[in-house]
Protein backbone atom coordinates (compact mmCIF):
# COMPACT_ATOMS: atom_id res chain seq x y z
CA UNK A 1 0.00 0.00 0.00
CA UNK A 2 1.36 3.43 -0.98
CA UNK A 3 1.99 6.25 1.42
CA UNK A 4 0.08 9.51 1.58
CA UNK A 5 -3.42 10.44 0.63
CA UNK A 6 -5.49 8.49 -1.87
CA UNK A 7 -6.65 11.66 -3.65
CA UNK A 8 -3.61 13.93 -3.55
CA UNK A 9 -3.89 17.46 -4.86
CA UNK A 10 -0.72 17.00 -6.92
CA UNK A 11 -2.33 14.33 -9.10
CA UNK A 12 -2.98 15.45 -12.70
CA UNK A 13 -6.72 14.83 -12.36
CA UNK A 14 -7.07 16.90 -9.17
CA UNK A 15 -8.44 19.92 -11.07
CA UNK A 16 -11.14 17.79 -12.68
CA UNK A 17 -12.00 16.35 -9.28
CA UNK A 18 -12.37 19.82 -7.77
CA UNK A 19 -14.58 20.92 -10.66
CA UNK A 20 -16.78 17.84 -10.25
CA UNK A 21 -17.07 18.37 -6.48
CA UNK A 22 -18.05 22.02 -7.02
CA UNK A 23 -20.75 21.01 -9.52
CA UNK A 24 -22.05 18.43 -7.07
CA UNK A 25 -21.90 20.41 -3.84
CA UNK A 26 -22.29 24.09 -4.82
CA UNK A 27 -26.06 23.88 -5.32
CA UNK A 28 -26.45 22.51 -1.79
CA UNK A 29 -24.18 25.20 -0.36
CA UNK A 30 -26.02 27.97 -2.20
CA UNK A 31 -29.38 26.68 -0.98
CA UNK A 32 -28.08 26.90 2.60
CA UNK A 33 -26.97 30.49 1.99
CA UNK A 34 -30.36 31.29 0.44
CA UNK A 35 -32.14 29.90 3.52
CA UNK A 36 -29.90 32.02 5.75
CA UNK A 37 -30.97 35.06 3.77
CA UNK A 38 -27.54 36.10 2.49
CA UNK A 39 -28.21 39.34 0.64
CA UNK A 40 -26.72 42.58 -0.64
CA UNK A 41 -24.64 44.37 1.96
CA UNK A 42 -23.90 41.37 4.17
CA UNK A 43 -20.47 40.89 5.69
CA UNK A 44 -19.17 37.39 4.98
CA UNK A 45 -16.12 35.53 6.17
CA UNK A 46 -15.07 32.78 3.79
CA UNK A 47 -12.23 30.74 5.30
CA UNK A 48 -10.90 29.14 2.13
CA UNK A 49 -12.00 25.58 2.76
CA UNK A 50 -12.60 24.89 -0.91
CA UNK A 51 -12.31 26.29 -4.40
CA UNK A 52 -13.20 29.72 -5.68
CA UNK A 53 -16.81 28.99 -6.62
CA UNK A 54 -18.28 29.61 -3.15
CA UNK A 55 -16.49 32.91 -2.45
CA UNK A 56 -17.32 34.08 -5.99
CA UNK A 57 -21.00 33.27 -5.41
CA UNK A 58 -20.94 35.10 -2.07
CA UNK A 59 -19.26 38.14 -3.63
CA UNK A 60 -21.90 38.36 -6.35
CA UNK A 61 -24.71 37.93 -3.82
CA UNK A 62 -23.57 40.53 -1.29
CA UNK A 63 -22.47 43.06 -3.90
CA UNK A 64 -19.55 45.46 -4.22
CA UNK A 65 -20.42 47.57 -1.16
CA UNK A 66 -20.32 44.58 1.18
CA UNK A 67 -17.37 43.10 3.00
Amino acid sequence: MGEGYLLQNQQPEAGERFTALARLLDPVTCRHFDRLGVAEGWRCWEIGAGGATTPNWLARRVGPAAR
